[in-house]
C-alpha cells in the first residue's frame, strides 16, 4: 500500500509542477495593457488598440513568471532580464503601430 501511494506521488509531482508554472491567461495581460495605457495618457481606443497588438505577443515571448510580474507591477516592474528585452522591444513595435 505504502508503495503504491508513493508511486501515485512521484507521478503527481510533475504535474502539480507543471501547473504551476503555466502562464496567466492573455486577457488578464490585456486587461492590464489597457490601464497601464490609459493611465498614461491614451483613449480608450488607443489603449486597446495597443493592447490588443501586445498581449498576444508579450503572452507568446515572456515566461511565466514575468507575466505574472507584470500583471501585478505593471510596465517598468523588475522581470527577467531576456523578457525585459523581448517584452521592451514588443511594447516599442506595439506603440508606434497602434497608436497614431
Amino acid at each position: 500500500m505504502k508503495k503504491k501511494i508513493a508511486s501515485l506521488a512521484l507521478l503527481a509531482a510533475p504535474m502539480i509542477l507543471l501547473a504551476g508554472c503555466s502562464k496567466p491567461d492573455e486577457g488578464k495581460v490585456h486587461d492590464k495593457l489597457v490601464k497601464e495605457g490609459t493611465s498614461q495618457g491614451l483613449n480608450k481606443d488607443q489603449a486597446g488598440k495597443f493592447a490588443d497588438c501586445a498581449a498576444p505577443k508579450l503572452h507568446d515571448k515572456l515566461s511565466a513568471s514575468s507575466l505574472d510580474t507584470f500583471i501585478k507591477d505593471g510596465i517598468g516592474s523588475k522581470i527577467k532580464k531576456d523578457d525585459a528585452t523581448e517584452g521592451s522591444k514588443i511594447i516599442e513595435d506595439c506603440a508606434k503601430s497602434s497608436i497614431k
